[in-house]
């Protein structure tokens, strides 16, 4: 019974947590791409760093809507198979494991022209 409540505790934490990170992220350009291993290598800032990247990590484009708001996401066909090297994104993570763990990455520049 304890562990169902931590657990669900945990979940709880990791929502919230993505929640309030939806609005914000941070900026980077893609460097390199191993979808088989699901990491990524980003360019962030003068730093290239490495992450990890959820199995069910929301990849998405987003165009402009109405009076400048966003319009609905757009699921990345392919996934993180079809993110290509000097692509700019904005990405969130998490912590899990002691590693920072990519849950959500808007690619930029590619939203579908209407």
């Amino acid at each position: 019974m304890v562990h169902r409540v931590l657990s669900v505790a945990a979940v709880l934490v990791i929502l919230v947590g993505i929640a309030l990170a939806a609005d914000e992220g941070t900026r980077a350009t893609v460097k390199n791409v191993d979808a088989e291993n699901n990491k990524i290598t980003l360019t962030v800032g003068d730093d290239e760093k490495t992450f990890d990247v959820s199995k069910d990590a929301e990849i998405y484009t987003q165009a402009k809507g109405k009076k400048n708001k966003p319009a609905p996401k757009d699921a990345l066909s392919g996934g993180l198979k079809s993110v290509k090297a000097n692509t700019e994104v904005t990405f969130v993570t998490i912590k899990s494991g002691g590693k920072e763990v990519i849950v959500s990455m808007k690619i930029e520049g590619m939203a579908k022209k209407k």
